[in-house]
């Protein structure tokens, strides 16, 4: 198994927008790329598609097969919604960390405020993005309309007032979609999220946009 891994996710069609985890140089070991390989759902989830693996310390690995995979899942489908979880975090922490320009976003802040602020979607759905707000594009949301088309920028935000229309790109797990008012996306360490297929709506000051 991995001592240590750096891993380096790219957002479609951007090639210097891209973010890592995990530092240290390492051995190129793999990368995966759901643009050009299988992928059996009929919608394409918009943030990070393509993965590459480094490891950073030796290790050794195990080949896995699909289908044992698949039987581990169909034995216990919760396993599919907890790495799932821990997927989102990971990736909607550093779209948040973008959008504020620092590095003090933890989960358990994050979780606290959900509740209040959050909403959870297991299908399509039509959302309404405020005036002065952002809508963050979870990974594995995919986004079917949004009005006006402008509102849709080049980091694949959408900026309010807009009208969009989202569903989960891959029906095993849920999208979800949180309003951040203002106080609370300008304080230290409040957001973050775990989320299956996440779509967060987050107060906008175009000053967090560099």
């Amino acid at each position: 198994m991995f001592n240590r891994m750096k891993i380096t996710e790219w957002v479609p069609n951007q090639v210097n927008r891209h973010h890592e985890r995990h530092v240290g140089e390492g051995e190129f070991i793999g990368e995966r790329n759901i643009l050009k390989y299988r992928w059996k759902g009929k919608q394409l989830p918009l943030m990070w598609p393509r993965r590459r693996y480094e490891t950073t310390t030796y290790c050794e690995m195990v080949e896995i097969k699909e289908e044992v995979i698949g039987e581990l899942l169909k034995a216990e489908p919760l396993i599919y919604t907890l790495i799932n979880n821990e997927i989102q975090a990971n990736r909607l922490i550093i779209e948040l960390r973008h959008i504020r320009k620092q590095q003090d976003i933890v989960a358990d802040s994050f979780w606290n405020t959900f509740p209040r602020c959050g909403k959870s979607l297991a299908k399509a759905e039509k959302l309404k993005v405020p005036e002065g707000r952002i809508g963050i594009v979870g990974c594995w949301t995919q986004i079917t309309l949004v009005a006006p088309r402008a509102a849709l920028d080049k980091d694949l935000y959408i900026r309010g007032p807009a009208t969009l229309w989202v569903e989960p790109a891959d029906p095993r797990g849920a999208d979800g979609l949180t309003h951040w008012p203002e106080n609370a996306i300008g304080a230290p360490g409040v957001l973050e999220t775990k989320l299956k297929g996440v779509t967060i709506i987050a107060a906008d000051p175009m000053k967090f946009m560099g």
